[in-house]
């Protein structure tokens, strides 16, 4: 059915993270521009970004699709903006996503993919390393919902071999010229 082609899987990226409140007051004041690139899953996005825009963590969100339907939805959130860009190539649909983003003078960008959901705690846990100077946070593993069925999975990916893309050692090293 083309309910179960647009809701295939959502990925969680769960993090636990005791942060202490006396931190929050200057990391909280971060700003997270969140870019996501759809194409031709509408309900899908529609869940993603209800549940993003609810978490109150982002600045912006911003949307890069390829037709009017995903605008429509993206229209719906008051913290969303929307940007059409053809899909083919892919890499420069999240160029444009990144370039729109640099308006907004962001302190960190979070690359989500349309079918991508992080908890409040991760957003924040994001801001509070961007406070301590790294540059580049990523991931090593997460969970994902096959929503036809409910089903939970657990991924973990372990880890890059490359010393250079390890966290200690892109603390306060910039891999990225945003310039």
């Amino acid at each position: 059915s083309h309910m179960s082609s647009s809701f295939c899987r959502i990925i969680f990226f769960w993090f636990s993270f005791n942060y202490k409140e006396e931190y929050n007051q200057y990391y909280s004041k971060k700003k997270i521009i969140c870019i996501m690139c759809s194409y031709k899953r509408e309900k899908l996005l529609d869940y993603v970004l209800n549940y993003l825009s609810n978490i109150n963590e982002f600045f912006k969100i911003i949307i890069v699709g390829s037709d009017l339907k995903e605008k429509k939805i993206v229209d719906k959130y008051k913290i969303c903006e929307f940007h059409m860009f053809n899909n083919f190539p892919v890499n420069e649909k999240w160029n444009k996503g990144v370039v729109e983003s640099r308006k907004y003078n962001p302190d960190g960008i979070l690359i989500l993919g349309s079918d991508d959901i992080v908890t409040k705690e991760y957003v924040r846990y994001c801001k509070y390393l961007l406070s301590e100077n790294y540059n580049i946070i990523g991931v090593r593993s997460w969970f994902t919902l096959l929503k036809d069925n409910d089903m939970i999975s657990d991924i973990a990916f372990m880890g890059y071999t490359d010393k250079r893309l390890n966290n200690e050692t892109t603390k306060k090293q910039s891999l990225v010229n945003m310039g």
